[in-house]
């Protein structure tokens, strides 16, 4: 099974609301709050710092959008995440290579997944239940489920999209339950195109603007 890129509005619109009760405009604010942490660093930070901004900066805007509704904060595993109980759904943000956001890509985290990764898409303690890797075909209804919004940043394209993994022995995303897109190559411009030549503030801060451009009905 290879999952494909929910693409359609009205079909993305409900799916969010259904398992996450948020909408697509909440979740691409998440994103841009990544993006806007990656963007603040320089040349003279460590190059390992633009990935580390724009994914810590996304958890903690996702914490603060979902713990708003119901969910809470979760460290299990030492993967920041939110958590609802109820839902048995769990969200956490990783940086994604370049095919995010395209129909036919196929998502990669830019660093492969650890044993608490394993652990957290293959439930097995607490209220989540073990979805095992014969079952990759199937989501047993009232099963548990652990989501990735993954954040591919390009030289001056943003993608992103939720998927539903299947975890390699390596970390790796072998498979996929299901895909969500947020910002794809569907958009006109193939995504979010980045501006990032604004003049630079008082405070000696460069500009930083996202612009989502979307194709009309």
């Amino acid at each position: 099974m290879k999952a494909k890129l929910l693409l359609n509005q009205i079909e993305v619109t409900n799916r969010l609301h259904e398992l996450f009760g948020v909408t697509k405009d909440q979740l691409i604010e998440v994103v841009q709050q990544g993006v806007s942490g990656r963007a603040e660093c320089t040349p003279h930070h460590p190059s390992s710092m633009p990935g580390t901004r724009c994914w810590g900066e996304a958890t903690k805007a996702l914490r603060d959008l979902f713990v708003t509704q119901g969910w809470r904060a979760d460290n299990t595993d030492n993967i920041p995440s939110v958590v609802h109980p109820q839902r048995r759904i769990k969200i956490a943000v990783t940086n994604a290579t370049s095919g995010t956001g395209i129909e036919l890509g196929h998502p990669q985290p830019i660093r492969e997944k650890g044993d608490g990764a394993q652990r957290a898409v293959f439930p097995n303690q607490g209220f989540l239940r073990p979805i095992s890797d014969d079952a990759l075909n199937e989501m047993r209804p009232g099963g548990s489920s652990f989501w990735y919004l993954c954040i591919y940043c390009g030289a001056d394209m943003i993608r992103a999209e939720l998927v539903c993994p299947i975890l390699d022995a390596e970390g790796s995303f072998k498979d996929f339950h299901e895909r969500i897109s947020l910002i794809s190559d569907a958009d006109d411009n193939g995504g979010v195109r980045v501006t990032s030549d604004i003049p630079q503030g008082p405070d000696g801060d460069a500009g930083f603007e996202i612009n989502v451009t979307r194709k009309q009905a």
